[in-house]
């Protein structure tokens, strides 16, 4: 053991190496410490590692965890194996945790991972407001990635706040802020050139759900699509809402495409809206392609605005038709 500085403790152990001043390390095997890292711990361990300008970093055990960089301060490594918070000079890294888990990495400030394995959340733009700190947070599961984009931007535009609580391959990418995928396999919030870096959008779980825009909702289902702001998707599978604040239930290969801001699919299969304010209920192969229509059946097909289309209705006991014609 070795321990060159001013006020170095090294309390026990093989092969620890303490070379900063202010430091300590309690135990363990080949931990080690470099000249500036100050005011850092490691507690046990085997092959742990501070390096670089950092300052108030801990490592509490586990093995071949590194904590290294620039401008790094007041970070956290709990134990567990292969984990690195890291920093550069464009971009800090600040009050990041890693409790546990193998081969976890953070390089932006605030961040969290609990645990799980290959877990990554990525560096953060360098902030307008240097005293702001907007956290990114995984909580465990496997290969789930957050990234934000890169600049200085206001508080609202900045990537951050973000959330993945589990599962597997989950993503967001060039994300805004305040997103949340809970869980499930494959599911991504991304950035979408057209409308904006996403923010405040929502994934349940599921597998394969993407959605490319702000404040969207994907409960859950396979290979659900909302790319326009606003949109919400129930379940279902390979369903697509790309018409600005609308709305598809459930079902198969339902599509809202991008006139259809405003419209609404309950379920069903294979049915499209193409105009604003529309709906369908449910059914197969229906098409609304005029604005302020309706569909109740299957096979309908639009021809004009403010209709409703149905393929038979029976009439239990009265139907008044524009005020002036009664059927009974």
């Amino acid at each position: 053991n070795a321990g060159n500085c001013n006020y170095v403790t090294v309390v026990g152990g093989q092969s620890n190496d303490a070379q900063a001043d202010y430091t300590f390390i309690g135990g363990g095997r080949s931990n080690g410490i470099d000249d500036v890292a100050s005011d850092s711990a490691i507690v046990g361990g085997s092959t742990n590692c501070i390096s670089g300008d950092t300052n108030g970093v801990f490592i509490g055990g586990g093995t071949n965890n590194c904590i290294s960089g620039e401008y790094i301060e007041h970070t956290f490594i709990g134990g567990g194996n292969l984990n690195y918070i890291n920093g550069d000079c464009s971009n800090g890294n600040s009050y990041s945790v890693i409790v546990g888990g193998c081969c976890n990495k953070t390089g932006g400030d605030c961040s969290f991972i609990g645990g799980g394995n290959n877990n990554t959340i990525s560096s953060i733009s360098t902030y307008s407001n240097s005293y702001t700190c907007y956290p990114n947070v995984i909580v465990g599961g496997c290969q789930n990635t957050i990234s934000s984009y890169s600049g200085t931007y206001s508080l609202y535009t900045d990537g951050g706040a973000n959330f993945i609580g589990g599962g597997v391959t989950n993503s967001m990418t060039n994300a805004g802020y305040a997103n949340t995928i809970v869980g499930g396999c494959a599911n991504k919030i991304c950035n979408n050139t057209n409308s904006g870096y996403a923010s405040l959008s929502f994934i349940g779980g599921g597998y394969n759900n993407v959605a490319c825009c702000s404040g969207a909702s994907i409960v859950g289902g396979i290979s659900n699509r909302a790319y326009s702001s606003y949109t919400f998707i129930g379940g279902g599978s390979s369903n697509h809402a790309c018409g600005g604040r609308s709305s598809v239930v459930g079902g198969v290969n339902n599509w809202i495409e991008s006139g259809g801001v405003c419209s609404f699919i309950g379920g069903g299969y294979s049915n499209c809206i193409t105009q604003r304010c529309s709906g369908i209920l449910g059914g197969c192969n229906s098409t609304i392609a005029h604005c302020h229509s309706f569909a109740i059946g299957s096979g309908l097909i639009s021809t004009a605005i403010c209709t409703t289309y149905i393929n038979n209705a029976t009439v239990a006991c009265h139907l008044q038709v524009g005020g002036t014609t009664t059927m009974n």
